[in-house]
C-alpha cells in the first residue's frame, strides 16, 4: 500500500476521509452524480485499497454531508461493505461477506448488535453515522438498511469502534489543539510586551500626575507671594496649601515607586517646608533644587521608562504620617498684628523671595 494514498485520501473531491487509528473514516460529499464519474471512480478505488489495508480493522463512513444519497453511492456502499468484510474474513470461511445480501449477526460488548459482516474486535465491520431520516428510508426500501451497524454521529462511532495507540491520542490532541495553544501563544507574547507598557504608562502618568500637582501648588504660592499680604496672611495662606498638599504623602506609601515619582514627593515635602515658613529662603531654595531634579528624572523616564529608585533615594523619602507637622505647618488662629512699618517690610521680603522663572511641566 502507496503511503502516497494516505496522504491524497485528505484531499479527495468525493470521498475525503482520514485514518483514527484502525478505523477509516470517509466522508461523501454529495451524490456521485454532483461530480465527474472518473473523479469518483478514481477515489472509490484509493477508498476501497485503503479500507483492506495493514493495520485497518474496520470502515465508517459518515453521510452527515448531505441528506440524501442515491442508488450509484448506495451500491458504492454496499460493494465497499463486502470489500471490507471479505478483507477480514476468517481463512475457513473465504467467501464471507461476497453477497450483498448474506447478513451475519454481529456482536460486541460495548454494545452494538447487527448484521455488519464480521465483529469489531476480529474486524471487518463496515458501519454509517449521521444518517438522514430520508437517506434510512431510502436504504429501507432497497431492502439494504442491514447491512450496516449505524450510529448517530461520527464521534460516537469513533469511540465505539477505532483503537487508538496512546502517542497517536497525543498527537492528534496537540493537532486539534494547534490553534488554541498558537492563539493562547500570541496571547502570551503580547502580554509579555503589553503589561510592561501598561506597567510603564501608569508609572509616569502617576508621577506626572504628582508632578503636576506639586507645579500648580508652586504657581498658586508664587501668586501669594507676589501679592500684596500681611505676614500673618501670607503665613496662613501657606497653612492651606499645605493642607491641599498634605494627601500627596499618601502616595509615598505605595510600593516600588520610581525613582521620578520619589524626587517629585520630595520636592513636594519640601513645598511644603517653604509655605509653611515663608520667610526662611534656604527652604525656597531647597525646594528648587528637589524640582529640578525631579523635572530631569521625569524627563529621562519618559524616553527610556521608569527606573528603580535608588536605595540612598528611598531611605531619604521617608514620609511622615499624617498628623505630624499638622500643627506646625498652620499658622495660630489670632496671629499677633504687625508693628508699624512690619507690613511693608514683610511684604517687600516676600517679593524678593520669588524666583523669577516659574516651573514648566518637562
Amino acid at each position: 500500500m502507496s503511503s502516497s494514498d494516505w496522504e491524497t485520501l485528505p484531499k479527495h473531491e468525493v470521498l475525503p476521509g482520514e485514518r483514527i487509528g484502525d478505523l477509516l473514516i470517509v466522508r461523501p460529499k454529495g451524490d456521485p452524480l454532483g461530480f465527474q464519474s472518473n473523479q469518483f471512480q478514481g477515489e472509490y478505488a484509493r477508498v476501497t485499497r485503503l479500507a483492506s489495508a495493514e493495520g485497518v480493522r474496520n470502515v465508517l463512513v459518515d453521510l452527515s454531508a448531505s441528506k440524501y444519497f442515491g442508488s450509484e453511492m448506495i451500491g458504492a456502499l454496499v460493494r465497499l461493505r463486502n470489500a471490507v468484510a471479505q478483507a477480514h474474513a476468517p481463512a475457513a470461511d473465504p467467501g464471507a461477506g461476497e453477497a450483498a445480501g448474506e447478513l451475519l449477526e454481529v456482536r460486541d460488548d460495548a454494545g452494538p448488535v447487527g448484521p455488519a459482516g464480521g465483529d469489531l474486535e476480529r474486524g471487518g465491520v463496515m458501519a454509517l453515522s449521521g444518517v438522514s431520516e430520508d437517506m434510512r428510508t431510502g436504504l429501507s426500501v432497497m431492502n439494504v438498511d442491514r447491512l450496516w451497524l449505524t450510529f448517530e454521529d461520527e464521534s460516537t462511532a469513533v469511540r465505539k469502534m477505532a483503537h487508538v495507540p496512546a502517542s497517536e491520542r497525543v498527537t492528534r490532541g496537540l493537532r486539534r489543539s494547534r490553534w488554541p495553544l498558537a492563539v493562547l501563544l500570541v496571547i502570551g507574547l503580547a502580554g509579555l510586551l503589553f503589561v510592561p507598557a501598561v506597567r510603564n504608562f501608569v508609572f509616569r502618568k502617576t508621577a506626572m500626575d504628582d508632578y503636576r500637582w506639586v507645579n500648580s501648588t508652586e504657581q498658586r504660592w508664587r501668586r501669594k507671594l507676589n501679592t500684596k499680604l500681611t505676614a500673618g496672611d501670607l503665613s496662613r495662606a501657606g497653612g492651606e496649601l499645605v493642607e491641599e498638599l498634605r494627601p500627596i504623602r499618601q502616595h509615598g506609601r505605595q510600593k516600588d515607586l520610581s525613582s521620578a515619582h520619589i524626587r517629585v514627593l520630595i520636592a513636594a515635602e519640601r513645598l511644603m517646608d517653604w509655605m509653611g515658613n515663608p520667610a526662611d529662603a534656604a527652604a525656597a531654595d531647597e525646594y528648587e533644587a528637589a524640582m529640578a531634579d525631579a523635572r530631569d528624572a521625569i524627563g529621562k523616564e519618559s524616553r527610556s521608562g521608569p527606573t528603580p529608585a535608588e536605595p540612598e533615594l528611598v531611605e531619604k523619602h521617608s514620609p511622615p504620617p499624617d498628623d505630624v507637622g499638622a500643627e506646625g505647618d498652620l499658622p495660630p488662629e489670632d496671629p499677633p498684628e504687625p508693628e508699624a512699618g512690619d507690613a511693608a517690610d514683610g511684604d517687600a521680603a516676600a517679593v524678593d523671595r520669588v524666583p523669577p522663572t516659574p516651573a514648566t511641566d518637562p
